[in-house]
Formats: structure tokens, sequence, C-alpha cells
């Protein structure tokens, strides 16, 4: 008669099938960094003006659609460096019915490069699902004068995201981001044509 017992699994095929659950498990779960970056001339705007206005979080929800609503949770420094944490809700643009509760830190400062200012924005920003599933990002805004009358702004993003979401997550920063530098530019336009205006009066 044969026996009907199964045979027990040997070491080597119980090894195999570890490795491939824990190689399923990391190309699924196991988070990685993607980074994003644009840059964009705005006319007839002094490079201060502009990164003032970036700085100020309250104007972020003008520039960013996505961001419900906002607190400032500390502020210290001066006008030339100064830190500030925030925690702002934002809906996602792919996923309307998606609310995120993010925590940032900004630094904003500037510095000399090249006997000339250079204006930084500098934010690290952490998101959790579920209390225990955290994402973390960092951004850098550079803005420089750029053809006398002009101001040059450059966005770099690194953003976190598990593989299997990495799509979605592109298409929602490149949104925002995308954005931010349009409404951004839309902004300083309208300021600029309003001046002119009121010099022509």
């Amino acid at each position: 008669m044969f026996n009907s017992r199964r045979r027990p699994i040997s070491n080597k095929r119980k090894g195999i099938i570890g490795l491939v659950i824990a190689l399923v498990i990391y190309l699924l779960f196991v988070d990685r960094f993607q980074t994003y970056e644009q840059s964009e001339v705005i006319k007839n705007a002094k490079p201060v003006a502009v990164w003032e206005f970036i700085a100020d979080f309250s104007k972020m929800k003008q520039l960013n659609p996505t961001i419900l609503d906002f607190k400032i949770l500390s502020d210290v420094g001066n006008i030339n460096d100064w830190k500030y944490t925030v925690e702002f809700v934002e809906q996602l643009s792919h996923w309307p019915n998606w609310q995120n509760t993010i925590n940032g830190n900004f630094h904003v400062r500037k510095v000399l490069q090249d006997h000339k200012n250079l204006y930084l924005v500098e934010s690290t920003h952490k998101v959790c699902f579920f209390k225990f599933f955290c994402l973390k990002s960092t951004g850098e805004f550079q803005i420089k004068e750029f053809n006398t009358d002009d101001t040059h702004v450059t966005e770099t993003v690194t953003f976190q995201c598990p593989p299997f979401m990495s799509t979605l997550c592109r298409r929602e920063v490149e949104y925002q981001r995308t954005k931010i530098l349009q409404n951004l530019t839309y902004h300083f336009a309208q300021l600029y044509r309003q001046q002119e205006m009121e010099m022509m009066e």
C-alpha cells in the first residue's frame, strides 16, 4: 500500500518559498525614494518678493489647491533665517475622498552664492496612514535673480512611496508641484499688470 502521509517539506524548499515571499513583500511594500524637479522663470518679479510669498504658508493654500487647512505649531527666528512647523490637511487630487494630515518642518533662509543672494525654502514632511505606516519627503525651493528684472525658481522634491503605489504617488507629486509653479507665475503676472495699470492712471 502507498503511504498516504505527505512528505515533510525539505529545508531547501522552505528556503526557496521564504525567499519568494520576502521578495514579493519587498517589491510591494518596501518604500523607495523618487525625485522630482522643475523650474520656472517668474517675469517682472524680485527674488525676495517671490521668496517671501512662498515662505508664508498661508499663501500655500493659494498655490496648492489640495491644501484644505493648516495650523502653525511653532515659529522661531528672524526674516533672514527662520524655522516653523506646520500641520496641514490635504485632499489628494486623484483620490478626492482621501485626506492626509501632514507634519512639515520648514527652514527659510538666504545665503550668498557667487556674491549674490540665493533664497531658500527647505522642508521635511511626514505623513502617516493608520498611525503606523509613515512616509517621508523633503523639498527645496531655490530662488535667485535672473536677467536683472526676473526670478528663477527651482524646486526639488524627494518623496518616499511603496513600489505598488509608485505611479500614483508620482502623479500626485507632479500635479501638486506643477500647480504651485503655475499659480505662483500667475500671481506675480497679475501683480505686475496691476502695478502697470496704477502707473498709467
